[in-house]
């Protein structure tokens, strides 16, 4: 869920950044689009001046953030796998639910 908040925090948690830039790309153009579409007269207030390029860059604020969330996920996943084989653990299903084990000889 930090995906939605903080724009490829899930990439730095699965330590695979060169797999998030594309997404940061994506949401800085999004914003970009976004913002120049509104000419801002004061602090508080802006007018839409070119509401087609205001819904472009919402969708691919929306889009990218989606795909994050989604693709993250699975990095993290494939982190985590990698991070048990790494110490020798190994998630097992038995008749009371999921166990994790130590499958490393002392």
């Amino acid at each position: 869920m930090g995906e939605l908040f903080v724009p490829t925090l899930g990439y730095w948690y699965a330590d695979n950044w060169p797999r998030g830039i594309p997404v940061l790309v994506a949401d800085i153009a999004g914003y970009a689009l976004f913002m120049s579409s509104v000419k801002w007269e004061t602090a508080n207030t802006g007018v839409v001046e070119n509401q087609g390029q205001l819904l472009l860059g919402g969708f691919i604020i929306l889009g990218a953030t989606v795909f994050a969330c989604f693709d993250s996920y699975a990095a993290t996943e494939d982190y985590n796998k990698n991070l048990m084989k790494k110490y020798g653990l190994e998630v097992t299903l038995k008749d009371l639910g999921p166990a994790l084990q130590l499958s490393y000889d002392f």
